[in-house]
């Protein structure tokens, strides 16, 4: 699997603020004939590791570069190796969903200069699934887009509030309180080495888009807008209280599918049942 680091400025989404976002497009040994780009948007407290985690049969781009296809890994603005302004509140939901769309451009315009189409599909986690449904909306820049961890309904953390009352009284970029997310993250048999490695893909986050992350019906609206098909995927224990419910937030959506993983709890990559997961991301991607 090869690797190329991407930059692209995006200082004139923050009114001229020096700014640029980063991102990681790993290449398939054999791609196909059509050119096959997953857009793959990391959650709060992460950055793009979540999707290239280090260690033999856990990485989600080696799986589909074994298999043809491109993944494009990015992170947010304001997260991980991307830029981090000094105002804060510039770091909006559409500056955000915006900046992500010219990266995936500039990506997609690389990869067809060699002919052959390019087919992009994104695979968005958590508040990455927020991040994504604006950018739908917005900019039309995916053909399909699979969405595992968001919830529409409102983000359920059994922690007694402490974690929305904090974000919600906090201004500036903070760090994801991993030991309260614990038992919402992993399930018992995910060991203790791989959450350790992990928390190597800790980023901080945008205070403004915790806090859109954990208000109910933040971005339904953009959610119906939606009218490529949409994979919405839960783990056995996640972030939504009624999966089922979920499905009616993007009634434009001509093909809608929900997948209950087993095995599961909120950070897929993980859970013993990863394999299943990405088996049935792929089957969806050939059906498509």
């Amino acid at each position: 699997m090869k690797s190329t680091d991407m930059r692209v400025d995006v200082s004139d989404l923050l009114d001229g603020t020096s700014a640029f976002v980063e991102a990681s497009l790993y290449a398939p040994a054999s791609p196909g004939l059509v050119t096959e780009l997953l857009v793959a948007l990391h959650g709060a407290g992460y950055d793009r590791r979540y999707y290239d985690i280090d260690s033999e049969g856990y990485s989600f781009a080696e799986y589909f570069t074994a298999r043809g296809y491109h993944v494009l890994a990015i992170d947010h603005l304001g997260m991980g190796r991307s830029t981090q302004p000094e105002s804060e509140p510039l770091v909006t939901r559409t500056a955000v969903a915006d900046a992500n769309h010219r990266m995936v451009r500039h990506a997609q315009a690389q990869l067809s200069a060699g002919g052959a189409p390019v087919r992009v599909t994104c695979m968005a986690h958590s508040m990455g699934g927020m991040l994504g449904i604006v950018q739908q909306a917005r900019h039309h820049s995916f053909e399909r887009l699979a969405i595992a961890g968001w919830s529409n309904i409102g983000v359920r953390i059994d922690d007694g509030g402490i974690t929305q009352a904090r974000v919600a009284a906090a201004r500036g970029y903070l760090p994801a309180p991993r030991r309260l997310m614990h038992d919402l993250f992993y399930l018992p048999d995910v060991p203790e080495a791989m959450i350790a490695l992990d928390a190597c893909c800790a980023s901080l986050t945008p205070a403004g888009l915790g806090r859109d992350a954990m208000t109910p019906d933040a971005v339904a609206a953009d959610a119906a807008q939606i009218r490529c098909p949409v994979l919405v995927l839960f783990g056995e224990v996640d972030t939504s209280p009624d999966p089922a419910a979920e499905v009616r937030y993007y009634a434009s959506s001509p093909d809608i599918t929900l997948v209950r993983l087993e095995g599961s709890a909120h950070i897929q990559h993980l859970a013993s049942s990863r394999q299943r997961f990405w088996q049935r991301l792929e089957s969806w991607l050939r059906a498509g």
